[in-house]
């Protein structure tokens, strides 16, 4: 049993996970070497279908516009974190999942299915803490249709 952090999952798709695995373990070269760039987001789409890219808020040219404008006033930082958050409801903005495992202070170590293969398990070593916290671990799984069972992180 290893000592490391991790999330556990359960998977009702091994095609889906199969993409996940494919995607985290990019992820973790990219943490590792950086390369490649967690910072060029058109790079990481590739990874993601349709289906996992529908879990994250891209803003429109009208919303980037009122954000910008926002941006440029008197608005405060709450009030300009409000905005965003009307904008977006619940979802998670792609390249901001990306910025936050970029910077959080782990290391990804693995995703891999469980003995029985209904359960799976991504494990991260914090380096650090606080080290970020699971949330954008938390979004990437759940992006691919995945619900979290434990979080030990």
């Amino acid at each position: 049993m290893s000592s490391a952090f991790y999330l556990e999952f359960f998977v009702n798709d091994k095609d889906r996970f199969k993409m996940l695995q494919k995607v985290f373990y990019e992820l973790q070269k990219a943490k590792q070497n950086d390369f490649p760039s967690l910072e060029d987001e058109n790079y990481w789409l590739k990874f993601f279908d349709k289906e996992a890219l529908e879990y994250f808020w891209f803003p429109t040219e009208d919303q980037l516009k009122k954000l910008k404008e926002a941006e440029k006033s008197k608005m405060s930082g709450r009030e300009l974190s409000e905005l965003s958050s009307k904008m977006r409801g619940d979802k998670w903005h792609f390249a901001s999942m990306l910025f936050c495992i970029d910077n959080s202070e782990y290391n990804l170590l693995s995703c891999e299915l469980l003995f029985d293969s209904r359960m799976a398990r991504l494990e991260f070593d914090p380096l650090a803490h606080p080290y970020g916290g699971t949330e954008p671990l938390i979004c990437l799984i759940e992006s691919f249709g995945f619900k979290v069972t434990k979080d030990t992180g």
